[in-house]
């Protein structure tokens, strides 16, 4: 038994338990007491190492995700310096007296053509301060979704639960 996986070891320590309990008088022959003393190294060996494994994974997770956040970073500066370089254009082009007209004439430089364009439809601008209850209702828009913090602080309160909604409490490995 020597590269024995968890659920063989912990298969096996059952099997033992069971013999034990079923034993006229719960004695433990040396031998046994030996096996399962090897089978608990085996088995804490095995702890050991899956905790590492998971230690290993959580510090590069946050390597991952350091890296990711900085290539977000990366792909935000990127894309305000392109709509910069744009604007920087696009005024430039209007104080030399292009305009948006449909069929003038772009401007054109050995690889690009530019012209201004209008936008297919306005951008909506609203006043300073603006919230959703100083607008009408058909400018509000209204999300509805379940609230599952309020089940359960409801449930906290009264002792009742929306018809099918059950309150399951889980569990989970803690490593320190």
């Amino acid at each position: 038994m020597k590269n024995a996986t968890m659920y063989e070891i912990d298969e096996n320590l059952n099997a033992i338990l069971l013999l034990i309990e079923r034993s006229e008088d719960g004695e433990l022959p040396e031998d046994l007491g030996n096996y399962i003393e090897k089978l608990e190294m085996q088995r804490m060996d095995k702890v050991e190492a899956i905790c590492k494994i998971i230690r290993d994974a959580k510090t590069r997770q946050i390597g991952l995700q350091a890296e990711l956040d900085r290539l977000k970073k990366a792909v935000e500066v990127e894309s305000n310096r392109q709509e910069s370089l744009k604007e920087i254009l696009r005024l430039s082009l209007l104080a030399h007296g292009m305009t948006p007209i449909a069929g003038s004439a772009p401007y054109q430089t050995k690889l690009f053509k530019l012209r201004i364009q209008n936008n297919s439809k306005p951008e909506v601008v609203l006043p300073e301060g603006a919230t959703p209850e100083s607008m009408p209702a058909y400018a509000v828009r209204t999300v509805k979704e379940i609230d599952r913090t309020a089940i359960y602080e409801h449930y906290k309160a009264t002792k009742e639960l929306p018809n099918g909604v059950q309150l399951i409490l889980g569990n989970h490995v803690r490593i320190s």
